[in-house]
């Protein structure tokens, strides 16, 4: 377990020295990461830098070929090569993974079930939850994210900006203490990337979970994260408040980034 200093609760998620390669390429290489309980932070960095890569690692869709990743204070289990992990590393694992709730680029949602249902599956299944409790509880989050109208609908009855917003509320729909967003309007028609933003902009600042945000939006970047970092080539480069980041970065690399993805607006 990572120590902690006297009197103060250990960071939601750290990751040490990670390392994630795909074949030949390395991804992540040694990258470092802490962020503590109740921060929103922002990940930018050009396109390969390894962003989604960290997201992945932590909800547990991809392995790390080296280092240790941590959640409020337990490291998760990773197997050796060779060798899988035991049935109290499993249990271990899947505790600390409930933990989580991650929103993806592209949706995800189950075609063949309604909205209510694609919120209330989860809930019922690994919380436990009665289904009139869990359903009361979605339609709390649809409401949330201003969708109480649609939980009859299929996903192939929604707009995009509809889906991602569905998205969001199925992964609140777990209770999770840690919040993990990939790019969630990328894949989005312009027109309807302000309705997500906004739900994210009142999430951030209702939401006691700890957030960590992958965007290419820089502006909303710096409204609602409290620390962003830039990666590059697998580690973060430079990391600090939004106004200093953004405004006055140290790292050349940053400001080339930076200066590059404000010219293409």
């Amino acid at each position: 377990m990572p120590e902690a200093v006297s009197g103060q609760e250990p960071p939601a998620v750290e990751l040490r020295d990670a390392v994630k390669r795909f074949g030949d390429a390395v991804v992540l290489d040694g990258l470092d990461l802490a962020v503590p309980a109740g921060q929103r932070l922002a990940l930018i960095g050009p396109s390969g830098s390894g962003k989604s890569t960290v997201l992945r690692v932590i909800m547990g869709l991809e392995r790390l070929d080296r280092g240790t990743l941590h959640i409020e204070g337990e490291e998760v289990p990773r197997a050796l090569a060779g060798r899988r992990l035991s049935r109290a590393q499993r249990e271990t694992e899947r505790r600390l993974r409930r933990r989580l709730g991650m929103v993806f680029q592209h949706f995800h949602l189950f075609p063949h079930m309604t909205v209510l249902r694609n919120l209330t599956e989860a809930p019922v299944l690994v919380l436990g939850l009665a289904r009139d409790e869990a359903a009361a509880r979605a339609r709390e989050l649809l409401e949330l994210v201003g969708l109480a109208d649609k939980e009859d609908a299929y996903p192939a009855e929604l707009s995009g900006g509809q889906k991602q917003r569905v998205a969001i509320a199925r992964a609140l729909a777990l209770r999770p203490s840690i919040l993990l967003f990939d790019e969630v309007t990328s894949a989005l028609d312009p027109e309807v990337v302000g309705d997500v933003l906004a739900v994210l902009r009142q999430l951030a600042a209702d939401q006691r979970s700890t957030m960590i945000l992958v965007t290419h939006q820089m502006g909303f970047a710096e409204e609602v994260a409290d620390r962003v970092a830039f990666l590059d080539e697998g580690r973060i480069l430079e990391q600090g408040p939004p106004r200093q980041l953004f405004h006055e970065p140290r790292e050349a690399r940053t400001r080339t980034f930076l200066r590059r993805v404000l010219e293409a607006r």
